[in-house]
């Protein structure tokens, strides 16, 4: 049912997404985390559930959906909050949306 391969790849983009400002490091210092970092967390933990409910047999559209709206929310959130850049950013929105876009969906 999925692509594999683009899939892994977005995957593997998201999954290798660090946070390296000062802020960071500051805030790890003191013993707390930054707010960047808790986005990249729930981005990485969104695209995981993604991933599993993208390759079921029959996964749920509206599961999908959800998890898609959450993706672009949060990577649009990390550019705005400049942890990620424009470019990096829109490479995992489109890439996302091509996944989406060779997905059959069911009614």
């Amino acid at each position: 049912m999925s692509d594999s391969s683009g899939l892994n790849l977005f995957l593997e983009r998201i999954m290798h997404i660090n946070v390296l400002r000062m802020g960071g490091a500051s805030a790890g210092i003191i013993g707390t985390s930054g707010t960047d970092s808790d986005l990249v967390n729930n981005l990485k933990k969104r695209s995981i559930t993604f991933a599993h409910e993208y390759s079921k047999p029959t996964p749920d559209n509206r599961a999908l959906e959800q998890l898609v709206n959450d993706i672009y929310g949060l990577t649009q959130t990390l550019q705005l909050m400049h942890a990620l850049s424009e470019e990096e950013a829109s490479r995992l929105l489109r890439e996302l949306q091509v996944l989406m876009e060779k997905y059959p969906k069911q009614k």
